[in-house]
């Protein structure tokens, strides 16, 4: 467990915090993602389950799951019977 008292004092950190926004654009005054940002993601995670949709069929939840665990940058533990398809889903999203 870190101690609070030997963390750096954060006052003196440059970097933008949440209520400001960066040299770059790419934060809403709130820390969120702009618009555009959000956008674009949505598109890219759209067209990885549309390609993963064409190797595995009729389990749009499993892969919607999948994504937002890649997106969240989490971990996934897929535990079901033999032969429903987790392998291929797991080479599916690997190759997307």
């Amino acid at each position: 467990m870190t101690d609070l008292q030997t963390l750096p004092d954060s006052s003196k950190n440059d970097s933008p915090t949440a209520g400001e926004v960066g040299n770059d654009g790419q934060r809403s005054a709130h820390g969120r993602p702009s618009p555009e940002i959000v956008a674009a993601a949505t598109s890219v995670l759209e067209s990885i389950a549309q390609n993963i949709a064409s190797a595995l069929h009729g389990k749009p939840a499993q892969i919607e799951l999948a994504l937002c665990c890649l997106a969240a940058e989490g971990h996934l533990l897929v535990e079901d019977v033999p032969g429903v398809g987790k392998t291929l889903l797991a080479k599916a999203l690997a190759k997307s």
